[in-house]
């Protein structure tokens, strides 16, 4: 990765990638294009952009706050037909965790990533992972098999604890 932006949590910097995601393809495509589509029953934090990017939207986390940042679509996670068809000339990017975590732990099959990375090339649009991992599981890591397939760019790297 050719730049590190540093957050004090998984939300802010999930909410530095959505802004980053929509300032690139504002600045590229133009004013109307800056949604994005995540999936369903994700969870991206508890920050406005973040609660907007999770697809929970008849949940607590999203009730109670007025109106949601607009521009966000939700699709079935490992439903890569889904996606596609959540995708419209106003999305700029696509957003999910490789492993979902709520409601239990649901991992992304490789078929579903590969076929996003591929959809978002074909498109033009951005790759965006949130992700919980430990350090050996970083996504640029060149020894992680589909590191070559994926190629987020931006992804959110987070760890849990201090001094690990």
């Amino acid at each position: 990765m050719d730049k590190i932006f540093y957050q004090n949590s998984g939300a802010e910097a999930n909410e530095a990638m959505i802004k980053l995601a929509r300032k690139y393809s504002v600045e590229k495509y133009g004013p109307r294009r800056y949604g994005i589509v995540s999936a369903k029953m994700s969870f991206h934090g508890r920050t406005v952009g973040a609660m907007s990017a999770t697809g929970q939207p008849d949940n607590a986390c999203q009730q109670g706050f007025g109106d949601m940042t607009p521009g966000f679509t939700y699709a079935t996670f490992n439903d890569l037909a889904s996606f596609e068809a959540a995708i419209d000339d106003t999305t700029c990017a696509i957003m999910v965790e490789p492993v979902q975590g709520e409601g239990g732990v649901r991992p992304a099959t490789p078929e579903f990533l590969r076929g996003l990375r591929a959809l978002c090339d074909e498109r033009g649009l951005l790759l965006l992972l949130d992700g919980q991992r430990r350090p050996r599981d970083r996504p640029d890591d060149r020894r992680r098999p589909g590191h070559r397939v994926l190629r987020p760019r931006p992804c959110r790297q987070g760890r849990r604890g201090a001094g690990r």
